[in-house]
């Protein structure tokens, strides 16, 4: 039996699949990272989510069994990819299974900083009815969402915001205009031009040193005055001072974040006091359905590993060859 170590929940259906092959041995009930790396050491694969620390020499050399990676969703930024690949690793991802849930919290942040259902509700449950005048929201309709990618993820906002009656641009120079087209969306050749006119911009871009810091106090002083800033991507694209002083200025008028620079984030950050901000701890992934894609996806191809087949999603297709193998 190989073993398996998750850093999640491990979805009964991938149980299933792996039960003939796998042992589970992970994770504890309160696991920290001296945990998770006591725990790799035993490890013949790995199921790991965002902050799963893949990035240190410490990781691997500790992990001397390990032989293969699966990050549970799309970004892997917490992967150090050619690291893994130098000690024969396969990394995978599953990147279809977030697609779905990332986009319903985009928009359920949008509609919430259109509409002021959070803080209306705290009210009601401390007593005050406010009146209709202190509680004026807008209608999306006929607003311009802008999109800063246009992957998996972005276009299925855009085909959500089209419902809405939101005219969708976009910037995402790796996207022809059929595609962009076919989604109901225009896109734009500059980034300026998506920001000088949107009345929402949210991001939908992997954290790689070229977008690190890219929403900073340049660009946000190019937004559309009172423009609203979703991001349900990564932290790191942000420059977090920079935005809570757009803030604070009423550059921007409010802000909807599920992703933090550092995870998790403190409880002082002045953008989780600021009651123009929806403040979520990195939660836009967690539904049901995508535990179970992500795990039933990750379970096959972990099989098709163990059978010496080459699987889809392999991060690092240059280690094939030098993989470390299952005997």
């Amino acid at each position: 039996m190989y073993k398996l170590w998750y850093d999640l929940s491990l979805h009964q259906d991938a149980r299933d699949l792996l039960a003939e092959t796998t042992e589970f041995i992970g994770p504890r009930e309160n696991p920290n990272p001296e945990n998770r790396l006591a725990e790799i050491e035993e490890a013949d694969a790995a199921f790991i989510g965002a902050v799963f620390p893949a990035s240190t020499t410490a990781t691997y050399e500790r992990a001397q069994k390990l032989k293969v990676l699966i990050r549970m969703g799309i970004g892997y930024d917490s992967v150090d990819l050619d690291m893994a690949t130098d000690y024969g690793i396969c990394v995978l991802n599953t990147p279809d299974a977030p697609t779905e849930p990332t986009a319903e919290m985009a928009i359920a942040l949008i509609l919430n900083l259109a509409r002021p259902i959070i803080q209306t509700s705290a009210n009601m449950k401390a007593g005050q009815w406010a009146s209709v005048k202190n509680q004026m929201g807008f209608e999306l309709a006929g607003k311009t969402l802008g999109l800063v990618g246009l992957g998996r993820i972005g276009g299925r906002v855009a085909e959500i915001a089209n419902v809405f009656g939101m005219k969708v641009i976009a910037y995402d120079p790796f996207i022809d205009a059929e595609k962009a087209k076919a989604l109901g969306v225009e896109l734009v050749g500059q980034l300026a031009d998506l920001y000088r006119v949107s009345d929402f911009i949210s991001l939908h871009l992997p954290s790689l040193p070229e977008t690190k810091g890219m929403i900073n106090s340049e660009t946000l002083a190019q937004m559309k005055r009172g423009a609203y800033l979703v991001n349900v991507a990564r932290g790191a694209i942000v420059v977090e001072e920079d935005l809570a002083e757009a803030l604070r200025s009423g550059q921007l008028a409010g802000a909807g974040l599920d992703v933090w620079d550092i995870e998790p984030t403190s409880p002082d950050n002045p953008l989780c006091q600021m009651e123009n901000v929806i403040a979520t701890p990195h939660i836009a992934g967690a539904c049901r359905e995508m535990l179970q894609k992500a795990c039933t996806t990750a379970a096959n191809a972990l099989l098709m590993i163990y059978r010496d087949e080459l699987p889809p999603n392999l991060l690092n297709p240059q280690v094939w060859e030098k993989r470390r193998r299952f005997e």
